[in-house]
């Protein structure tokens, strides 16, 4: 997938072939077209058009608070109460870290490596309210978060990330515009992780956390004990093996070639389309929707 257009709010993402744009409407060879304003897609071809929120934190250079150069990494361990993450591609083989927010936060957070792995260890959040992007709308419109003392920021820019380590036990946003072969997260609040590509994940979520990745080829593995959710909008997964209990979503509009699903509750769970065999087994009043078998 390529990224076409990106502004502070903003990403959209293609594989068809683009024809031109005149800076807000994009129009693609085969007649298919995006809206940046109106957010409206018209696709009418194969391919996929893809319009995601980016988080929406107020610029690094106003809140900026530390500053850390590391060496080349391979690895990333978040763990934490307050993970607010965005992971952007680097110019060079150095792991830039930038931490910004309220003072607290900066001076109680720990960053380190050890060989080609870098952990950071966000600190526990003194408040019952968690800040994160989703949840600050004045009349329609999407705002940045204040920046009270329990708010806290962290950017970092590395060249690759082959895999990505969550254990988040509060609130926050995991953002990787990076792409990422093994994804391994334990989500005990409600962590929510973005992720432009992966090959392979494995979610173990027991609170309202979720997964959304714009692209998987490889396999997938969910356990969902609560009400989070696990979204996969395409590539190719070889093996999808997901179990729901309680009021949990699960939506693939990826190609999976076999599948294991099973759900007890009230959740839902679609698969736009198995290709081999798919085994399903569900009870509550939820739903399983496979829409098509086979070529």
């Amino acid at each position: 997938m390529k990224k076409i257009f990106e502004n502070q709010e903003i990403v959209i993402l293609s594989n068809k072939e683009l024809m031109g744009d005149n800076g807000y409407v994009f129009n693609f060879t085969d007649g298919s077209s995006v809206d940046v304003f109106s957010r409206t897609i018209i696709n009418k071809g194969p391919g996929e058009i893809i319009i995601r929120d980016l988080p929406l934190w107020p610029p690094m250079s106003e809140i900026i608070k530390k500053q850390m150069k590391f060496g080349a990494i391979k690895q990333l361990n978040v763990s934490g109460d307050m993970n607010n993450i965005v992971i952007l591609p680097g110019e060079s083989t150095e792991c830039l870290v930038l931490i910004g927010g309220a003072d607290d936060f900066a001076q109680n957070i720990s960053v380190y490596q050890r060989g080609d792995e870098l952990c950071i260890e966000t600190p526990k959040s003194k408040s019952n309210v968690h800040i994160d992007m989703g949840n600050i709308w004045v009349n329609g419109k999407r705002l940045p978060p204040p920046l009270e003392e329990n708010f806290g920021y962290i950017e970092i820019r590395c060249s690759s990330l082959h895999s990505l380590y969550v254990n988040g036990t509060g609130a926050g946003n995991i953002f990787s515009d990076v792409p990422i072969r093994d994804l391994e997260a334990k989500i005990k609040g409600s962590t929510l992780i973005s992720a432009i590509q992966l090959e392979n994940a494995e979610l173990n979520i027991s609170g309202s956390g979720s997964l959304i990745a714009d692209e998987l080829n490889g396999s997938l593995y969910g356990r969902i004990s609560g009400s989070g959710s696990i979204e996969v909008l395409t590539g190719v997964i070889e093996n999808l093996d997901v179990g729901i209990s309680g009021s949990g979503d699960l939506m693939i509009g990826a190609l999976v070639k076999t599948a294991s699903l099973s759900l007890s509750g009230s959740g839902d769970m679609m698969i736009a389309h198995v290709l081999d065999e798919y085994t399903a087994q569900g009870n509550g009043s939820g739903s399983i929707k496979v829409l098509k078998v086979g070529h």
